[in-house]
């Protein structure tokens, strides 16, 4: 149990870490920095799950990775600065990838419902008592009240994407499962264009192409 918990810590905290990546620093510039999730957890996986992979293999993650940072980049800069939020960026792309291993391995050592619900329910215990320190609970109900449906299909979702996640490690290397399920960058940008008629930079058609190649290469 010692394991679940640790695990539910390290969720509570990447989540906690990356939210404030994303309040203090922009979303073009912190998204790609997020792409460092995936080689993460390759060398995790290789170094303490004993993860082989294919030269092929870590030559697509590779390439999914480049694609995703390509994709996620939305701006070029005249000169190199160091933008706000990057170092919580990078920081918090760690967390996510050790959050990733522990759902991922206690999925394989156990099994994908009962890991997910005790590491979700660590985390929602911690979330509670931060809110109750803080005195903020009651903005918790007064923002579902507000938006009852969003934070309700969110909920869903999430769960079926993370059960989803669970099950497919049962399958393949954690590794592999990330690099496939991080392309949901891709699906977000082809709906941007789609739906809100939003129009792409050259290398993002470009990292679409590469993320697609990536992605043959792995399956």
């Amino acid at each position: 149990m010692g394991l679940f918990f640790l695990a539910g810590v390290v969720t509570a905290g990447a989540v906690w870490i990356n939210f404030t990546a994303l309040k203090k620093g922009k979303l073009s510039v912190i998204q790609p920095i997020m792409g460092l999730e995936v080689p993460l957890v390759v060398l995790i996986g290789y170094f303490f799950l004993a993860e082989q992979l294919s030269m092929v293999q870590y030559a697509a993650i590779a390439l999914i990775t480049i694609s995703l940072i390509m994709v996620a980049y939305t701006k070029r800069t005249e000169k190199f600065t160091v933008e706000n939020g990057v170092l919580w960026g990078v920081v918090g792309a760690v967390g996510i990838a050790l959050m990733d291993v522990f759902k991922g391995g206690l999925s394989q050592l156990t099994h994908p419902l009962f890991a997910l619900w005790a590491i979700n329910a660590v985390w929602f215990v911690i979330s509670l008592f931060i809110l109750a320190s803080q005195g903020a609970l009651n903005n918790l109900f007064s923002g579902f009240k507000r938006h009852p449906k969003i934070v309700v299909w969110q909920s869903v979702l999430d769960n079926i994407a993370w059960i989803a996640f669970g099950f497919a490690v049962l399958y393949a290397p954690i590794s592999i499962v990330l690099a496939i399920s991080e392309n949901f960058i891709l699906l977000s940008v082809l709906l941007g264009v789609f739906v809100n008629k939003e129009r792409l930079v050259w290398w993002q058609v470009i990292g679409i192409v590469l993320a697609m190649i990536g992605i043959l290469l792995l399956v």
